[in-house]
């Protein structure tokens, strides 16, 4: 009975260990992980450039975050996680270095594409730093989260908590070219007007998609596509925010001729009342009415741009389109 006794009492002492530090290590990754994204959001208003500051500055504002990112990376390293999260630790460490090192990156892309006239190098140049926040996010989603909640339920363990903060890099279209081209004008010291809503950030649009109703057909330029004729046909447009500033009001325009009658467009116009930073909207617009069945039309779509919209190569499409009986 001693025996039993002094082995359940090691037995709870072992298993009191093993939850305590479940806690302590997840407690100290809640800590990093909450600072870091705080350091994402420092680095969004720094890249709106409210200010109007001079690119140098711009980028030694960037440098200084990273040596504060940097330092979290530090204090990544010296964690002590259970056995079953020495995997996921040393991912968390790849998540903190990726973020340094895209940091230091942008700082460097800053002043030359700030130099540059090509707009498409310039933005190529910040948005390859942004592709390691980007790819920061999801290393700590599918490598860290994923494996410590796997631990936590491997070791039966309850009540605690895997942080999973905002990501890093809250506007991930600003990890493409398309996106960061929204980003030129900023670190030029060119921001441009403001929203209706006079609020401040990046703005820019583009169209998505558009669709041919009832049908679903997707529609694509450069490519005829054959819609029967309906009483309902529409054509349903989806239009994304690429910047980091809630939109209301956005307009959209849709024009349909005939080669044979060029000179008279159908035209229609519709709004999306509001579409948030980073979203995706959708608005229908109703079909041509006045139709020559057989003959191959043009459909062309306009996303009106915004105030303060760079960026506007990407807002329109023309699509071929033949409307049969």
């Amino acid at each position: 009975m001693l025996i039993l006794v002094i082995a359940l009492v090691v037995r709870d002492c072992q298993r009191n260990n093993l939850v305590d530090s479940y806690e302590d290590y997840m407690g100290e990754v809640a800590s990093i992980t909450s600072e870091s994204s705080a350091q994402g959001e420092q680095l969004q208003t720094i890249l709106t450039n409210q200010d109007d500051l001079s690119p140098a500055e711009l980028s030694q504002q960037v440098s200084s975050l990273a040596s504060s990112a940097e330092g979290l990376a530090e204090q990544a390293r010296g964690l002590d996680p259970p056995d079953r999260l020495d995997a996921a630790d040393r991912s968390l460490e790849t998540v903190l270095d990726y973020r340094v090192t895209g940091l230091r990156s942008l700082a460097e892309a800053i002043p030359q594409a700030a130099e540059s006239n090509d707009v498409s190098f310039a933005a190529t140049a910040l948005a390859q730093p942004m592709q390691r926040f980007l790819a920061s996010d999801v290393i700590y989603a599918d490598s860290f989260v994923g494996p410590a909640t796997k631990a936590l339920e491997d070791d039966d363990i309850s009540g605690i908590e895997v942080p999973n903060p905002d990501p890093f890099l809250a506007n991930a279209a600003l990890a493409s070219t398309q996106g960061a081209r929204n980003l030129v004008p900023r670190i030029k010291g060119q921001s441009g007007g403001a929203s209706d809503d006079n609020a401040t950030g990046l703005r820019g649009t583009s169209l998505v998609s558009t669709e041919a109703l009832p049908s679903g057909t997707t529609l694509a330029s450069g490519q005829n596509s054959t819609i029967q004729a309906s009483e309902q046909l529409k054509w349903r447009v989806t239009v994304e925010n690429g910047g980091d500033v809630d939109l209301s009001n956005v307009v959209v325009k849709s024009s349909f001729s005939y080669p044979s009658n060029p000179s008279e467009p159908q035209e229609v116009e519709g709004e999306i009342a509001s579409l948030a930073a980073g979203e995706t909207g959708t608005v229908e617009l109703a079909g041509p009415t006045d139709l020559s069945f057989g003959e191959q039309g043009t459909l062309s779509i306009e996303v009106v741009p915004v105030d303060g919209e760079g960026n506007t190569d990407n807002n329109s499409a023309e699509y071929p389109v033949t409307i049969t009986i």
